[in-house]
């Protein structure tokens, strides 16, 4: 009995090995809402979740990522134009964002010389 028991432990230790490093934050210990980056995107988990992982990693600010399709996403913006959620939109063509340009704000990095922007929610909270 007592060989079944280690080789149970012996067995679920070398499968919690494999299973790769633990996140650095839980959701026990994740900020409030208004102290995270929330990123709409209509990209694949595949690529929009490595460039997530490098900048928590980074700069150790915690992202919510809410996925769909870029006219949902898009329509969801418009829609909460009063209290937008997203501090960020990743994904869409050119020509469908032209469409919705009055749902953003150019937004140049604190820092910068200003040589490069973008654009950001219109109703950011500043993080």
């Amino acid at each position: 009995m007592i060989k079944k028991i280690l080789c149970v432990t012996v067995v679920f230790t070398l499968l919690c090995g494999c299973a790769g490093p633990v996140p650095a934050a839980d959701s026990c210990s994740a900020p409030d809402t208004e102290h995270r980056l929330v990123v709409y995107t209509s990209h694949k988990q595949e690529v929009w979740q490595p460039i997530v992982r490098e900048f928590e990693s980074r700069t150790g600010i915690w992202v919510d990522v809410v996925y769909g399709g870029t006219s949902e996403l898009l329509e969801r913006i418009k829609r909460e134009s009063h209290n937008v959620r997203a501090d960020l939109m990743f994904g869409g063509g050119v020509e469908t964002l032209e469409t919705y340009r009055s749902c953003f704000t150019p937004y140049t990095c604190a820092g910068s010389s200003g040589s490069r922007s973008g654009v950001k929610g219109s109703a950011s909270r500043g993080l």
